[in-house]
């Protein structure tokens, strides 16, 4: 299994810094032409329980901020609305319709790094901008699981840990924002931060394969520390989010690094 190295880490920090930028549930089938961002791709999916069938088509705008902008192509039963979404996401490979106001676009944002934006596809307001790596979705499409980084932006080299969050899509998101957020969702593991003082790639928690979700409301992974492999239970009782650890074991070789 792969890792990302501590020079993999800082260039994703970078990007961090750079891709800041203003401005149902059906998982579904992904269209692409041969050339990422090309003319021509889009991804459609379409919500039963609304009546709400929505098309993200790349068009060539980059706005000022250097975000991508996707052409969202809306039809309700009463009509078809078109409405322009500027997104951190570069590559998009999935599209969720939780609603007739909330849809999730996902995708690859450079390198290492991936990301979701939440928006709305009637109007294509964006709601919340996130940054991340290892994302996992619920059954039900509602809940997202992610790995995000600490500390968020630069750091000394090897720095960086991982933090695994879940975030509630069908939540109230507050305040529409398009700015980034690097500190979304409910931080599920570990409790507290590591400390800074980072000498060797032990000092970190690094993500060893996926986070596999069993239900709606639960989801394991494992997470490696000085040298240690942690099987790790989360799960959701009245909205909140708790994770134990059920399972010890150490590193094998190939698992280092």
């Amino acid at each position: 299994m792969t890792c990302l190295t501590p020079i993999s880490l800082l260039r994703a920090r970078r990007l961090f810094a750079k891709a800041i930028v203003a401005g149902l549930s059906i998982h579904l089938a992904v269209v692409h032409a041969a050339a990422a961002g090309a003319m021509g791709n889009h991804i459609e999916a379409r919500s039963r329980p609304v009546g709400v069938k929505v098309e993200v088509s790349t068009t060539k705008s980059i706005d000022s901020f250097g975000a991508r902008v996707f052409e969202v192509t809306a039809v309700t039963n009463a009509s078809q609305k078109v409405s322009y979404l500027s997104s951190i996401v570069e590559d998009p490979t999935s599209l969720t319709i939780l609603a007739e106001h909330r849809g999730i676009l996902y995708g690859h944002i450079s390198g290492v790094l991936d990301g979701f934006t939440i928006f709305d596809p009637l109007d294509g307001t964006v709601l919340l901008q996130v940054p991340c790596i290892r994302i996992s979705t619920s059954p039900d499409g509602k809940k997202i699981a992610f790995v995000r980084f600490f500390p968020p932006h630069f750091a000394p080299l090897g720095a960086s840990s991982f933090v695994y969050a879940v975030l509630d899509a069908t939540a109230e998101i507050g305040k529409p924002s398009a700015a980034m957020r690097d500190d979304a969702g409910q931080r599920v593991y570990p409790a507290s931060d590591p400390g800074l003082h980072v000498e060797s790639e032990d000092d970190v928690h690094r993500l060893l394969g996926t986070i596999n979700w069993n239900s709606a409301t639960r989801f394991t992974f494992q997470d490696k520390y000085h040298g240690v492999v942690s099987t790790v239970v989360a799960s959701c009782s009245e909205k909140h989010w708790t994770a134990s650890v059920v399972s010890t074991r150490p590193e094998l070789p190939a698992e280092r690094n």
